[in-house]
This record gives C-alpha cells, structure tokens and sequence, in this order.
C-alpha cells in the first residue's frame, strides 16, 4: 500500500501547473540541485506513463529483455537440449521482437496495453518455460514400475541390479538430467540471467500496478480540472527502431536453425551420441556431450564373447572435447584413447 500511495503522490505532483513547477525551480539554486532536478525529471519523462519519452523506455526495456533471453538460447544451445524446447524457444524471442516492431510501427496503443504486452512475454520466460521444461521431461521418461517391482522381490538386498537406473533407458535419463540441469543456477551468468529475467517480470507486475492507480486517480479528478489540462503527445519512436526489431527475429531463428541443422549432419554419422551442443560450423567435428553405446541382452553367444569395438567410435566423437558423459555395457574398449584427455568436462565413465 505504501508503494501505491508514493505513486499516487509522484501522479499527483506531475498535474502542478507550469507556473507553481516554475516557483518550485526558483528556490534551487544549487547548480548540484539543478542539475538533479534535471535528472529527475528526464527520468520521469521517460519512466512516467504522462511522460512524453515514454515509448524510447519500454523500446529500452525490450532490447534489455531480448539481450537477456538470446543468452539463455545460446546456452541451450550449448548444452543441446531438445530439439523441441530449443526451437519453441527461438519461436518465442522471434515473436517478442515482431511484437515489438507492431508496437513501433502502430504506435497507438495505450500505457495499460504496452504493459499487459510486455508482462505477458516477462511471463512466459520466468515462469512457462521451465514449466515447460519440466513438462516435457515427464512426459518423454517412462519407466516399467511393475518389472522393477518383479526384480525387487527376485533378486537380493544389496544386489547391485536392485538400483532402478540399471532398469532405466540410458538415454531417457540422460534427457531428463540435461533438460532439468538447464534449470539449475550453476554459474555467475546463470544467476545474473534468471535474477534478470524475474526482475523485469516483477517490474512490469508492478508497472500495471502503477497504471491502474494512474487511472483511477485520473477518474477521481474533477471534470473541470480535466479540461483544463491538455493530455501530452507521446513521441514516436523512429521506425529504424522496427526494422531493427523485424530483422532480429529473422536472424535469430537463421541461427538457431542452421546451428541445430548443421550439428545434426556432423552427428548423424554417430547413432551413439545421444546428445550435442549445436553449433554452427564447428570444423566438421561432432560435438558429443553424451555418448551411450549399450546393449543389455546379446542375443548370441558370440555376441557376448566377443562384443563391439567401440574405440574408433569413441576417439571420433572425443576429438571436439565436449564429452560429458560416456555408457557402455557389453561393448569391447580395451584401452582408452587419447583423445579424452581433451575432455576437461567429462563427469561420468
């Protein structure tokens, strides 16, 4: 309540005729007081939903918020999440831009609705998409509880196979641990970008906050003093502004798509890599994070005597460095190449 109350004394002090702003100037006379009184009021003019600059502040509040979210697809972008999130992702910073550009180029649209707009997309990148995230990682596990259960009573306590990972499909965890991992703060940049991210949401909540004050104050004024103040024209911002906007969202799923297509042509050659960053034009190497060769039931003798070498398989994709993780069961690897030396990130063998 107090928050509302300082607004409704800041809307308040913003209807002063020029003639009582001109004796509140007069009494400054400090060249530090003017020059703060100058600040304060271009940073109203902006901020201010009866400023006339205030177009140029949520243009501002656009590239801020498409700067912070293009960095969030670059790292999934690293980390090779689903082809699925990424590219709903992409979708999503695309139309946030072309919605800026209408903005732009219509340019009648009112306080309430420039605010609504641009909570609506806040919301979608704090809050739906790691809902989305989640949903989409419980929905592509699947696990037999009821063959789990069999084994369970079969085989003994502290038997090495009562683990339910051993009964898991690899390569169905290694989904759910990559897309969830997404998710986790374990970086600087990590923490300044979800921190980002949730400070612009609560800043447009409370923008709408400020608007319905601004608008039930303006209706509790009296008819006359209505009219005698004439409504200031907001300045246009310039179209080049749109152009911008229009063309960032074509560059940005240009990008996206050609880093997930070439990655996928690189890789394809690999059945085995489960998971790659996509990267555009990275040498022609693959870069493999998970690499899951795994047979659980050979269905031969000779199978089982003698399994699949997989050291070529393994030196190819460790070439690039990027290996995180590597699974093999009933595959022949007698010695280790030296190729995995350069994975500085590998975490589990």
């Amino acid at each position: 309540m107090l928050r509302w109350r300082k607004t409704v004394l800041h809307l308040q002090q913003a209807t002063l005729r020029p003639e009582e702003q001109r004796r509140v100037d007069s009494a400054t006379d400090s060249w530090m007081c003017t020059a703060s009184a100058r600040f304060k009021t271009q940073y109203v003019e902006l901020t201010s939903f009866r400023g006339s600059k205030r177009k140029f502040w949520n243009v501002c509040l656009k590239i801020f918020n498409l700067t912070m979210q293009v960095t969030v697809l670059l790292e999934l972008l690293e980390i090779g999440n689903p082809v699925a999130l990424v590219y709903g992702y992409t979708a999503f910073i695309s139309v946030g831009s072309l919605a800026g550009a209408i903005k732009i180029l219509i340019g009648k649209f009112s306080a309430m609705g420039e605010v609504i707009a641009g909570c609506v997309f806040d919301l979608f990148a704090a809050i739906v998409f790691p809902v989305l995230v989640l949903v989409y990682c419980y929905y592509n596990f699947q696990f037999d509880d009821a063959v789990f259960a069999t084994y369970l009573e079969i085989l003994p306590i502290g038997s090495f196979e009562r683990s339910a990972a051993v009964f898991a499909d690899p390569s169905e965890m290694a989904l759910f641990r990559l897309a969830f991992d997404s998710l986790r703060i374990k970086s600087w940049l990590h923490f300044v970008l979800r921190v980002g991210i949730n400070l612009s949401f609560c800043y447009r909540l409370k923008r709408i906050g400020d608007v319905l004050v601004a608008a039930h104050l303006r209706r509790a004024q009296s008819v006359q003093a209505h009219r005698t103040r004439r409504p200031r024209r907001q300045r246009p911002v310039p179209r080049v502004f749109a152009v911008f906007f229009i063309a960032f969202s074509v560059v940005v799923w240009m990008v996206a798509n050609q880093a997930i297509t070439d990655s996928h042509a690189r890789c394809s050659h690999y059945p085995q890599c489960v998971f790659f960053a996509y990267r555009w034009k990275h040498g022609g190497m693959c870069p493999c994070k998970i690499l899951i060769d795994v047979d659980r039931a050979p269905k031969t003798y000779e199978e089982w005597i003698h399994p699949v070498d997989v050291y070529s398989t393994v030196q190819a994709l460790a070439i690039s460095g990027e290996l995180r993780s590597l699974q093999l069961i009933n595959r022949q690897l007698l010695e280790l190449p030296d190729e995995l030396r350069a994975c500085r990130h590998l975490s589990s063998m």
